[in-house]
């Protein structure tokens, strides 16, 4: 519920945004009311998927070569990396040396550090949220129109 969050800033990432200065628009100036929602087609990434495997841990890249098709493993690769990236942007750390420590179900958070994220993926599409200081909660999913309820 973000009934106490006064900014909201929604983006579509694109790859040339990622290259681009867009982040410089995207800083909590001290509000801990703001978030930030990212979405993106990681279709448009699918290039990157080199320089995104480079950002991840050991251990996410050992999960990612675990999964049996390489569609998903770089949907995996893709998905973290990005996400690692916009993290880095807040942190001010290269997205490899971000650290994650995980709660008793596995979701991860930042390992010293008040900023607080989420991720939610269906198909191609990953969203995004970041928030300082307040938990948040992302979840998308895909609208089938041809899904008769």
């Amino acid at each position: 519920m973000i009934n106490n969050i006064n900014k909201i800033t929604r983006l579509k990432l694109t790859n040339s945004m990622l290259e681009s200065s867009i982040f410089d628009q995207l800083v909590f100036n001290t509000s801990v009311n703001k978030v930030f929602i990212f979405i993106v087609n990681l279709t448009s990434h699918i290039n990157n998927i080199p320089t995104y495997c480079e950002y991840l841990s050991s251990q996410e890249k050992t999960k990612a070569n675990n999964y049996h098709t390489e569609y998903l493993s770089n949907k995996y690769i893709m998905s973290h990396g990005i996400l690692r990236y916009i993290l880095s942007f807040y942190t001010k750390q290269h997205p490899q040396k971000i650290e994650f420590n995980y709660n008793e179900y596995g979701k991860p958070f930042l390992k010293n550090s008040n900023i607080q994220f989420n991720m939610s993926h269906s198909h191609n599409m990953v969203s995004y949220m970041i928030a300082l200081n307040c938990r948040v909660g992302i979840d998308i999913e895909l609208h089938d129109k041809n899904l008769n309820v």
